[in-house]
């Protein structure tokens, strides 16, 4: 059922909207108009506060994403699913980003994310399960794209995982930002809270904080972030198969499903 016009002024009654906000679009649910590549479409900016709220909570309503400045926002969480180990990892070379998988596979599935998202965590799984089912088929490359007007934490754990990716063990980090993303998204000390996951997966602690503090490790993310802003991407998280960017209007499951339909077609 769609929210009231009384629940909306509840919703703002409590929740006061962070500022910039109504130039974000943070939800990637829903069906909201807009340009993009051809037979593609990527959500508009929309131009107000009371227009952006509404908008969100109606979306929740239907994909049961809560994504405002509320304290009990963002409760989706991750999974304790890992990625097989036949995919090859690749640092790409220019800027930043991660790939996984064939250089030629069948598709190439690009995610531009936020490891502070709670869409980009309900996500997080399926692509997990796509790559344990089809490892020598698929491609997948992540780039960051760290919302950092609403998600304060955000940039700093995309150069966690950067740092740890410096030790060879991004996809490590990666998996624990999503699995754990409730864990550290609040947390007013997250240089602490990365370095005991850094401990976690093996690596070198002190290394890891001066990889934290390198201008070359935020310079990836940075890059990433760049390269999201130029391609006007509006949201996260924000995929794309070989090149073009797919609208994500249902589930995360009817999104597997669209991939799947894509492998058995080739």
């Amino acid at each position: 059922m769609n929210p009231s016009e009384n629940e909306f002024r509840e919703v703002l009654r409590h929740c006061e909207p962070p500022e910039g906000f109504a130039e974000r679009v943070v939800s990637r649910a829903g069906h909201l108009t807009a340009s993009a590549k051809p037979a593609v479409r990527v959500k508009s900016r929309l131009v107000s506060s009371l227009t952006v709220i509404g908008i969100a909570v109606a979306l929740a309503g239907a994909a049961g994403l809560v994504i405002t400045n509320c304290a009990s926002a963002c409760s989706i969480g991750g999974t304790t699913a890992k990625v097989a180990g036949s995919p090859v990892h690749v640092a790409l070379s220019a800027g930043g980003g991660h790939a996984l998988g064939p250089e030629q596979g069948q598709i190439t599935l690009e995610e531009y994310g936020d490891y502070q998202c709670p869409a980009c965590s309900a996500y997080f799984p399926i692509v997990e399960e796509l790559l344990r089912g089809h490892p020598n088929q698929l491609r997948f490359e992540y780039h960051h794209f760290p919302l950092t007007g609403i998600h304060r934490n955000a940039m700093g754990a995309a150069i966690a995982a950067e740092a740890a990716g410096e030790q060879n063990h991004f996809w490590d980090m990666h998996r624990i930002l999503y699995q754990r993303q409730k864990e550290w998204g609040g947390s007013a000390d997250t240089e602490a809270q990365f370095a005991a996951y850094a401990a976690e997966i093996g690596l070198d602690v002190n290394q890891f904080r001066q990889s934290l503090q390198s201008p070359v490790t935020q310079q990836r993310v940075e890059a990433d972030l760049t390269r999201a802003q130029d391609a006007k991407f509006s949201g996260t998280p924000t995929f794309l198969i070989n090149g073009k960017v797919i609208e994500l209007s249902g589930s995360p499951e009817e999104f597997s499903a669209l991939i799947r339909a894509q492998l058995d077609s080739k």
